[in-house]
Formats: structure tokens, sequence, C-alpha cells
């Protein structure tokens, strides 16, 4: 803890984290009642915010606000209620007193360091109580927590398992101030453990409220009343109307029993599971939507503040989809090898949870596919040259609709000519000679580049055509004869168009190796 105008040294961050993490030397007995522990309301809540506001000053500067350390060690229950479990209060009031902030020890009066314990019990969930909490308090510390904290029991009773963590293996804890109509699986137990805590129906006609005490630490518990002790009977003439994925329930309310005020829609696809529950209010009709595609069995309770009744009968539920319309707006585009096929929904039928593509070298064939699809895009690259029938058809769950007329896709060379090369250089170092060029643009892909050389202008007599990579862009040739060579480059297209030459070069072989 340090006043936040005074920033700590390294030295005296060190001293801090000792200070605060290691427990006093003394250790309390295992045997200690849970009576002395700081869960009997031992602060009040004037002295926590007290502490509250000394802590921000004082001590927030290195162990945060919300107590996770920095320069000092964190202050939650985690790794403090470790080191100080089982200690008197008393001891950590006169340690935070004697050592804190290390910058200025002693600077802190007996109240003061009580006051910031008090608001570090209250952090770390302590109750707050009527009795202020003394520099010479011989409570101890222990570091149970309960999960939950609160629970709403049902007017019809129940049960609720509470974990109980421990901060260490040694320790006792007990479940005490139990009303009548609570009990517990286990009266008590040593480290992390759990309870079942099982609530009595409540007929009273009066919310009930109680807060137990699980290793010291407070529970509290609710209860609405029922009312009444009685559940509803069991609904009649129970009915599914079914339109394509929608599912409309109806069913007749009980003659006998209590008034239902909520029902109950239990499904499954076996008539001895009914995993699927959905909870609908006072009402004899309910529309499920989405339902999907299948067959599944279906039963209706009524219930009331006192639970739930018994089930109706099970009555079959088939749902069946609608064959769908035939897709609309069908349409294919051809962009060089590359083909791409859309369509909008059909307008009829069942929503489809998928299409079938289907494609042909002649009208109606199915040379390819069908081909499941999800989305109304379809896009395939390096398709062959050719003539291809494409049509795509719905399905709904596994029920197929009607297939569209065909689209002709024509994927056909490309008869354009390549660009011409730009940008031909050659270099002469000796008798090896360089060439680069710049990649043609415009007209079709090139395939390969094709290397003329000749005599003369124009001619190439000496090379015709030497046929190089469509990636190269350079060559590199040794071992030329003297001479005077004129060379050009031209791209051919994969259809064999040859495209006009580059600029042409005129170089002088003289040289030897």
């Amino acid at each position: 803890m340090f006043p936040l105008w005074r920033p700590p040294s390294a030295l005296a961050a060190l001293g801090l984290f000792l200070a605060l993490s290691v427990a006093p030397a003394h250790a309390q007995s295992q045997g200690e009642p849970d009576s002395q522990t700081a869960w009997g309301g031992i602060f009040t809540s004037a002295q926590a915010s007290t502490g509250a506001t000394l802590y921000s000053g004082r001590c927030s500067s290195c162990h945060r606000s919300d107590l996770s350390g920095g320069n000092g060690p964190a202050l939650t229950l985690g790794g403090f209620g470790a080191s100080w479990e089982g200690q008197p209060l008393s001891a950590l009031v006169s340690r935070i007193q004697s050592t804190m902030p290390p910058t200025d020890p002693g600077s802190l009066t007996d109240a003061q360091a009580a006051a910031i314990v008090a608001h570090l019990l209250q952090r770390q969930g302590y109750p707050a109580g009527s009795t202020t909490l003394s520099a010479s308090s011989s409570s101890l510390y222990r570091s149970h927590r309960l999960s939950p904290l609160t629970w709403t029991a049902p007017a019809a009773g129940n049960q609720k398992s509470i974990a109980v963590t421990a901060s260490d293996t040694g320790h006792s804890w007990f479940v005490t101030q139990l009303p009548s109509w609570l009990s517990s699986s286990v009266s008590g137990a040593t480290g992390s453990g759990t309870t079942t805590i099982i609530a009595a129906p409540n007929t009273s006609g009066a919310t009930r409220t109680a807060t137990i005490l699980i290793a010291n630490r407070p529970l509290s518990v609710t209860q609405e009343s029922t009312g009444s002790s009685s559940v509803p009977s069991v609904p009649s003439n129970v009915a599914a109307a079914i339109v394509d994925q929608l599912v409309t329930f109806t069913w007749t309310a009980p003659v006998a029993g209590a008034t239902p005020t909520r029902y109950r829609i239990e499904a499954g696809t076996t008539a001895d599971s009914f995993p699927v529950m959905l909870d609908v209010g006072a009402v004899t009709t309910h529309a499920v939507p989405g339902v999907p595609f299948g067959s599944y069995v279906a039963r209706i309770r009524a219930g009331n503040d006192a639970g739930f009744g018994e089930p109706s009968v099970a009555i079959p539920v088939v749902v069946t989809a609608i064959s769908p319309g035939t897709p609309r707006n069908a349409l294919v585009t051809v962009t060089g090898s590359t083909v791409r096929f859309t369509w909008d929904a059909p307008a009829s039928g069942s929503t489809p949870t998928g299409y079938l593509i289907e494609a042909g070298l002649q009208a109606g064939r199915t040379d390819i596919g069908p081909i499941p699809w999800t989305t109304r895009v379809f896009e395939a690259g390096n398709v062959p040259d050719g003539r291809y029938f494409l049509r795509v058809r719905a399905v709904a769950g596994s029920t197929p609709g009607a297939a569209t007329a065909d689209v002709v896709a024509d994927v056909v060379p490309d008869l354009r000519p390549p660009g011409a090369p730009a940008a031909l250089d050659a270099t002469v170092a000796g008798r090896t000679v360089t060439l680069r060029w710049t990649a043609a643009t415009g007209g079709a892909p090139a395939s390969v580049y094709v290397l003329e050389v000749g005599s003369s202008s124009g001619a190439s007599n000496l090379v015709p055509g030497l046929d190089l990579s469509a990636s190269q862009t350079s060559l590199l040739a040794p071992d030329v004869p003297s001479g005077q060579y004129f060379i050009r480059v031209r791209a051919r297209s994969a259809a064999g168009v040859l495209g006009p030459p580059s600029p042409e070069v005129l170089i002088n072989v003289t040289g030897s190796h």
C-alpha cells in the first residue's frame, strides 16, 4: 500500500509483497469452531466505507481498485485467502498497521488499519453486521466460497446443489440455521465439497425466506407459495396441424384438478424421450414455426405454481416437405474458361434447404452431377472448351422439386491475338547474349513466347521460332557465333494465334569466350 503521490521503488514493492502474502508464523488449529470465523458480521458498513476511502488513497496504486494486484499482491480470495486462512484478523490488522505502506510504515492507526481490513472483507463477500471490527479481534479468517449465493426455490419444492470451495483441505465446515422447510443432504464436510439443499412445497399462501449458513457463509433462499398443493390434471384432445414447417398445437384444458396457469409442450423423436420442452402461457393453442423436416412425438402438460401435472398421450408429428417450386431466373455467364451459374429461390413450395446442380453435354442430360449446393451462386474455373447444358432444382429436406429449363454455357477458345511484347533489350558480353522484354498486354493471354532471329530485318531464317515459357521474360544465350542478328519476340495464345512482334533489336557478336 503506497500513497498515490509516492511511487514505490523495486525494493519497497518486494517488501510489500512479502508483508501481505506471508502469513504469521503461528497457525490456528484445525479444530477452531466456525463461530469464531469472520462470517459472523464482525464489522459495520460504515467501518467498511471508511476503509474504502483509506484504501483508495493509500493502497489502490499498488493493489488496484479491484484488488487484483499490480506492484503489490492480489487481495482477492484466491491467493490472499490461502496465505491468511485460519489466522486471527488481529494479526492482519497488526501487519497492515506496522508495515504498510512500506514507504511510511506505522503511519496508519490501529482503527484505520482495522477499517481497511473491514473493506477487504466486504469486497471479498463477507457480510457486514452491527459490531465494529477491533484491532484485537480474535475472529478467524476463512476463505470458503459458495456457488451460488442465492436460490429461488420452486413453490412446489425442489433441490439445489451448492458448491463449497475452500482455500485449503484442512478445515471443517457445517450447514446451520436450517428452518423446518429446508433440509441438507450433508450436515458438513472438510475442505471443498457439495451439499444439496432441499425445499419442501410451500402451501402456506405466503412467500417465505431464510438465510442459512454453509461454512458460515450466508445462502439466501426465497420460495413463493403455491396457494394450493394440487397440480392440474391432464389436458385432452391434443392435436397438431402442420403446414409446411409450421406446427400448430391445440388441446383442451383439464376438467379436474387445479386451474392451469401455464402449459408445457414436450417433444422428441421417440416415445420414451422428450428432450425438447417449450413453456407457454395459459393458452390452449400454440404455433411453432421452422420445425425441421422429420418424424416426432409430442405431448402437453398443464401446470401452475405447484408444478406440472401428468402429460397427455403423445401424438405423432410428421413434418413433411412440400415439393419446392422451380428456381427462377436461371442465368449463366462465361468469362474465358470460368462458368458462373446463378438463380433465384422458388416462389412456391417449402423453403429450400439446398439445391442440386445438373449439367450435360446435350440438353436434358446429366453427364455432370447432380452436385449438391447450398447457395444460389455456382462458379467453376478452368472448364474445358465445349458446350454445356445446365439446370438446377431446389430441395427441401429430402424432397427435390422440378428443375429449371436448360441454360447453355459455351466455353470457346479465345481467338484474339495476344498483344506484342514490349521493351525488348539485348546486351552482348563476348559471345553471350542476354535478352529481356516486358510481358505482352491486351488481347488473348499469352500461352508461350516465340523467339525469332534472322540475318536481315524482318527475317527469321536463323531461328524461325523458338518457344519459351509464358512466364519467361528473359533469355541467356551463350556461345553465340560471331555475326549480325536481327531479333524479335512474339506471344502466342492457347488457341495457337500468333500476336504481333515486339520492336526489333540488332546485335553484333564479335567477341570470344
